[in-house]
């Protein structure tokens, strides 16, 4: 059931640290970013939201680091759908330098994530504080 998408990016000096490349953290914003443009693609947008009184919270992450990208270079996030349920996805992401001739794979992210019922969001933080 992978719809097919793609979001594209260029590594901007803010992502690059002082050994010269991107730093870890930035593999997560981008990866972050590519959901946030997903969840548009696949229509669930601020107005569905809304109107369904229903988001989307993540659950869980896991970022693996296979090579370096440097300020300038062009990447691509593709996703691949592993699970569904009325409650969850479960979905693989994975990140592409496209500025060499392989398309070498720089990252690759587990993501997980769960509806959740905007009514309730904040009845789960009253029960946590106690």
């Amino acid at each position: 059931m992978s719809t097919p998408f793609k979001y594209n990016v260029s590594v901007i000096e803010q992502w690059v640290d002082y050994n010269g490349h991107m730093n870890d953290a930035a593999y997560a914003e981008v990866f972050s970013r590519a959901v946030d443009a997903l969840m548009g693609h696949l229509g669930i947008t601020e107005e569905v939201i809304q109107e369904k009184q229903y988001t989307i919270f993540t659950l869980e992450t896991h970022l693996c680091y296979l090579n370096e990208v440097h300020q300038g270079e062009s990447l691509t996030v593709e996703w691949q759908l592993l699970d569904h349920d009325v409650k969850r996805l479960h979905a693989f992401f994975s990140m592409k330098n496209t500025m060499v001739t392989w398309s070498q794979q720089v990252n690759k992210c587990s993501w997980a994530w769960i509806k959740v019922k905007e009514s309730l969001r904040h009845f789960y933080h009253l029960f946590k504080k106690r």
